[in-house]
């Protein structure tokens, strides 16, 4: 399956744009870098409110919750995460724009 999502995940990684975890992403948050974050769909709920709840209160990140499982997202990426913050501004702005135009597999 091609998927233009974990593609461009996997590039933001490789630019080293990527924060990976729960922990790894609030710090990066509350550091005001991320530029976007996004939660896998089987993360659990209270990991979710978390995550949004810091979002909005460390300026308004955007967050997105993906359909696409955390294994989905780790094998693109190459490590367990199911979370992920960009702290890119074009890379944030990229996958925005995937998700937003048209691509089926995210909410």
């Amino acid at each position: 399956m091609n998927d233009g999502l974990l593609s461009l995940l996997g590039l933001c990684r490789k630019a080293g744009k990527l924060a990976l975890g729960h922990d790894a992403c609030k710090s990066m948050a509350v550091g005001r870098k991320a530029k976007l974050i996004l939660i896998c769909q089987d993360v659990s709920q209270r990991q979710k409110e978390e995550m949004a709840s810091t979002a909005a209160r460390e300026g308004n990140i955007p967050l997105l919750v993906l359909d696409r499982s955390m294994q989905q997202v780790s094998a693109a990426l190459g490590k367990s995460a199911g979370i992920i913050a960009v702290s890119d501004a074009g890379f944030a702005a990229q996958i925005i724009k995937l998700i937003q135009g048209g691509d089926t597999n995210a909410q």
